[in-house]
């Protein structure tokens, strides 16, 4: 049985190619009226999305991609109210009948130690001011 060699180069994307979810959200997030190419900041949150950092009360909050593109979405449009579906349909490119996004809300909510988030009965979730 042959040896590995850990020594190979790794797979690259090919260049033009976006990364799994960067550019497609972008655009998905254009489409729902929500422009993210520059940094967005509300209600004392800044998400970069060029950098994937997020600031929360003047404190950098480490956070997985998908929760950046979640909290950049509510703090491109601080007073929109988002639905499941469209928040599933943002990040993952289509609609999902499962409770993903309540489970991303729920870790955001925690990793940033204060509320984010309010909710709307039968309609969704705001950003909280």
């Amino acid at each position: 049985m042959p040896a590995h060699d850990l020594t190979a180069p790794t797979w690259e994307r090919p260049v033009g190619l976006p990364a799994r979810s960067g550019a497609a959200f972008v655009d998905r997030a254009a489409a729902l009226s929500v422009d993210v190419t520059e940094p967005v900041s509300a209600a004392g949150i800044t998400v970069d999305l060029t950098t994937y950092t997020v600031v929360v009360d003047g404190q950098v909050v480490p956070l997985p991609p998908r929760q950046v593109e979640i909290l950049a979405l509510f703090v491109g449009r601080p007073g929109r109210v988002w639905s499941r579906d469209e928040l599933h349909w943002a990040c993952w490119g289509h609609s999902a009948s499962g409770r993903r996004i309540d489970v991303q809300l729920s870790r955001l909510r925690a990793s940033a130690g204060r509320e984010l988030f309010r909710t709307v009965r039968h309609r969704g979730w705001a950003l909280d001011d």
